[in-house]
């Protein structure tokens, strides 16, 4: 873990933080090339991915519970309808557990988002 992400992650209590570091593990798992950033602004970690490292999803985690936001979830198929969230691009899952992380509708998410970003980039 990078420092950056080490200071973002680190005013959190450590069953936040350890929702926060094993949703990092599955993003990666899922997006190999990611590439992750701190984003100290947004207390979040951002997750990059294609020629251009265009940010497709981040994480943010909140007293009780994490956000994985995508940047295009607008764009994104969700036939689990697990976005929520009214912007114009952007949408959101909130995840309270390590077994929220564990769908395979969230893994789709994921990889779909991942595969905008390399378009995109």
């Amino acid at each position: 873990m990078s420092d950056e992400v080490t200071e973002v992650l680190s005013g959190y209590e450590p069953a936040m933080r350890a929702l926060a570091e094993r949703a990092r593990q599955v993003i990666r798992s899922l997006v190999p090339d990611a590439e992750e950033e701190a984003v100290d602004v947004w207390q979040a970690v951002a997750f990059a991915c294609g020629r251009g490292k265009v940010h497709f999803c981040s994480i943010a985690p909140r007293k009780t519970w994490l956000n994985l936001n995508f940047n295009r979830g607008a764009e994104l198929p969700d036939p689990a309808a697990l976005l929520e969230g009214t912007g114009k691009k952007e949408r959101f899952v909130r995840l309270e557990s390590e077994e929220d992380l564990g769908r395979e509708s969230l893994a789709a998410l994921v990889r779909a988002a991942a595969e905008v970003a390399r378009a995109e980039g």
